[in-house]
C-alpha cells in the first residue's frame, strides 16, 4: 500500500490582510507627514532660522525689531547710514520700516506734536504712537537705544498698523 503524503500547513501568523494593513498605515502616515510638513513649512522655518534681520545685527549697535505677523520683502532689506530699512506686507497693506539709533539732539516731543489723530498703544518693545504725519499713517516707538518708525499709505487701517506694532520681536 502506498503511503499518501499529506502536508500539514502551519497556521499563518501574518497573512495577506495584515501585511496590506501595515502597508496602508505606513502610506497614510507618510501622506499625513507630508501634508503637515508643507502646511507648517513657514512656521518651522521661522522657528529654526534666525531673525530675518540677522545679517544686519552684527553691523549695528542697537536692537533690530521685526513684526512676526507680516511678510518682509527680502530684497527691500537695507543698511544705510547706520539705519536699517525694509518693506513689509500685512494683509493688503504695504508698509515701510526704519530702525536707527536715537538721533543725537532730535526733539521727539516736537515730532510727536506733528503727528495728528494720535493714539497710543503698548507693544512688546515699548509705547507706540500711531497717527497721521505728512499725509501718511505712521507708528513711532523710541526705546533706550533705537527709534522704530513705520509708515504706510493714508488709507491703511489704523487697526492694521496697531496689529503689526503689537507683534514686534527682536
Amino acid at each position: 500500500m502506498d503511503e499518501a503524503t499529506t502536508t500539514v500547513s502551519k497556521p499563518r501568523l501574518f497573512g495577506k490582510w495584515p501585511k496590506m494593513l501595515i502597508v496602508v498605515v505606513v502610506i497614510a502616515a507618510w501622506v499625513v507627514a507630508g501634508f503637515f510638513s508643507l502646511r507648517f513649512r513657514s512656521t518651522s522655518k521661522s522657528i529654526s532660522s534666525p531673525s530675518p534681520l540677522a545679517n544686519f545685527s552684527q553691523a549695528v549697535k542697537y536692537p533690530l525689531y521685526y513684526p512676526t505677523n507680516a511678510y518682509i520683502e527680502p530684497s527691500s532689506k537695507n543698511l544705510t547710514n547706520n539705519a536699517v530699512t525694509y518693506s513689509i506686507k500685512y494683509k493688503d497693506d504695504d508698509m515701510f520700516v526704519s530702525i536707527q539709533p536715537i538721533p543725537a539732539g532730535f526733539d521727539f516731543n516736537n515730532f510727536n506734536r506733528q503727528v495728528t489723530n494720535q493714539t497710543s498703544i503698548r507693544t512688546p518693545i515699548g509705547k507706540a504712537i500711531v497717527g497721521k504725519l505728512s499725509g501718511k499713517l505712521v507708528g513711532s516707538i523710541t526705546t533706550d537705544k533705537s527709534w522704530f518708525l513705520i509708515s504706510a499709505t493714508p488709507d491703511t487701517p489704523v487697526s492694521d498698523m496697531k496689529d503689526v506694532l503689537q507683534q514686534l520681536k527682536s
